[in-house]
């Protein structure tokens, strides 16, 4: 489990301004690492390329960005890409560094991680306590469908239920059922 500790720190080395200084403590091994916010753009550059950073800055001015909820070390947006598609961002911030994730089809850091950064960098965010979330079960159908009694599978295909919400290929399905 992880903790965020703020404090407000001064920096006389790089600014004369006061600023945050994120220190997040990791309770099962009481490891801490610290990040400064304003920084990781600066410290992140190097993981895009720049064109990717030049339409990320295009992103985050025309914002693009709708949401960005930061929950202990990972911070959750959304942002509106070209074809009016909503893409899920998410950023973690580890010991050993930072974690990009984006549902675009880019395989690569793109112009929508980019944007966050920024807004991040620029403590654009909503901080929210999440729920833990329940890990996902590496389930298919047929997992799924191997599990259930065959008996309860046919009553259930066989009710006004099953009748009115299952569809199958008609076709294909009477052709294999062919030889009952």
């Amino acid at each position: 489990m992880l903790e965020i500790d703020t404090e407000l720190i001064e920096n006389s080395t790089n600014r004369n301004e006061d600023y945050l200084d994120t220190r997040i403590q990791d309770t099962q091994n009481d490891e801490k690492f610290y990040y400064d916010e304003a920084d990781l753009l600066e410290e992140h550059e190097k993981d895009f390329n720049y064109q990717v950073k030049q339409r990320g800055l295009d992103y985050y001015h025309s914002n693009n960005i709708i949401s960005i909820f930061k929950n202990k070390n990972k911070y959750i947006a959304k942002v509106m890409g070209s074809d009016s598609d909503a893409y899920k961002v998410v950023i973690e911030l580890t010991k050993d560094g930072i974690n990009y994730n984006c549902t675009c089809p880019c395989s690569f850091p793109c112009k929508h991680e980019y944007a966050v950064l920024v807004a991040i960098s620029n403590k654009e965010y909503s901080e929210v306590e999440l729920k833990e979330t329940i890990k996902e079960q590496d389930t298919n159908f047929k997992t799924i469908l191997e599990k259930i009694p065959a008996e309860e599978i046919k009553t259930y295909l066989l009710s006004e239920i099953g009748m009115d919400k299952v569809v199958f290929e008609m076709e294909a399905f009477a052709n294999y059922l062919a030889v009952y």
